[in-house]
């Protein structure tokens, strides 16, 4: 029997192909445009989380790996590959130890900082999608059309 891909399923594989075509987009401009490069290379750090590796400036150049990573990412959750979902998973989980741990942190250190962190558009609209991602991902339905068993995260 065919399995029946869930609109959440379509959305998360169309963002993951979207945010491939921004990251190919941003890093040729980049490339072809020398004085755009950090410009550039700070976008797709953004976007790839490349602070986290320390190689921010190589942002232009790793744009195409990137990219294919979120294709693959995709084609995962449009085919409703289980291994997609955990990968996926397994990402907001970091997200939101790294976010906690952070903001306790930079709380210790200043409390106006952690405030302003948490008050920014991309904090909230960030921290809003990778919940609802997070428990859309751990409904039973959804991991029953992925083939996840009964039992499993």
């Amino acid at each position: 029997m065919k399995a029946i891909r869930p609109l959440g399923a379509k959305i998360i594989a169309s963002y993951f192909f979207l945010k491939s075509a921004v990251l190919l987009c941003v890093g040729a401009v980049g490339f072809l445009r020398p004085e755009l490069q950090d410009s550039a290379n700070e976008f797709i750090s953004h976007l790839a989380a490349t602070k986290l590796l320390h190689i921010v400036e190589y942002g232009v150049t790793l744009a195409p790996l990137f990219a294919l990573f979120e294709v693959g990412m995709g084609s995962g959750f449009w085919f409703l590959k289980s291994w997609a979902r955990y990968i996926c998973l397994a990402e907001i989980y970091v997200y939101f130890c790294r976010g906690i741990v952070g903001l306790l942190l930079l709380w210790e250190m200043s409390h106006k900082a952690a405030s302003s962190i948490t008050s920014s558009p991309y904090f909230v609209i960030g921290l809003a999608q990778r919940t609802i991602v997070f428990f859309y991902l751990r409904d039973p339905d959804i991991k029953h059309a992925f083939g996840v068993p009964e039992g499993e995260a």
